[in-house]
């Protein structure tokens, strides 16, 4: 184990703020790689995507490297402009925003060719 992963071991075992912050993140960066992966496998660029997505292609380039949280409405227009559909398990956009906040796993986005 690195120092770097031992320090952030022993912070999230000490800390429950860090912790909690830190599995808000760890969910949406998820959410965001699998943004990324999709543009990527699509053949477009962040000012693409961003066009498709009424955004601005810095915002697009802020979310991928992880300078801003987006929030749920940015991620709904990216994951939109990428044929992506965000489904919570119980299919509640409160749940939605709770289990991102919370770092639960309970969200998911998929093709929305694939919708059922």
């Amino acid at each position: 184990m690195s120092d770097m992963e031992k320090y952030l071991q022993s912070r999230l075992a000490k800390d429950p703020e860090f912790k909690r912050i830190y599995e808000e993140r760890k969910s949406i960066k998820a959410i965001i790689f699998e943004l990324v992966r999709t543009r990527i496998k699509k053949g477009l660029s962040q000012k693409e995507l961003a066009e498709k997505a009424g955004l601005k292609q810095p915002a697009i380039g802020r979310m991928e490297s992880g300078d801003t949280v987006p929030n749920l409405k940015t991620i709904c227009k990216v994951a939109g402009a990428l044929d992506l559909q965000i489904k919570a398990v119980e299919n509640s956009t409160a749940k939605l925003l709770d289990d991102m906040k919370n770092g639960n796993d309970r969200s998911k986005l998929i093709p929305m060719d694939q919708e059922k």
